[in-house]
């Protein structure tokens, strides 16, 4: 019976044939460059420093926050959390 299961296991395996309307692909399947590189560029930098601001932004706010609120000790060490109780 395990014979019979391996036998039709190896033929399935060996069976397979590509469509028949399967193409290998080539270079013209390539996309090509459309528009001018130095404009796309411009919008990407645009794009990635509005991004670098955003995140400058938001660490600082959460800094301050944190600092503010005293959630974390800044320049105490471990000897200042441990003080607190925290750990």
């Amino acid at each position: 019976m395990s014979t019979l299961f391996s036998e039709a296991a190896v033929a399935h395996v060996r069976a397979y044939h590509p469509p028949a309307h399967y193409k290998p692909p080539t270079m013209d399947d390539l996309p090509v460059p459309q528009g001018s590189w130095q404009t796309q560029h411009d919008s990407n930098q645009t794009k990635y420093n509005i991004h670098l601001i955003g995140g400058v932004t938001l660490l600082t706010f959460t800094l301050g926050f944190v600092s503010i609120f005293s959630l974390l000790f800044f320049c105490e060490g471990w000897g200042g959390v441990i003080k607190t109780g925290i750990l």
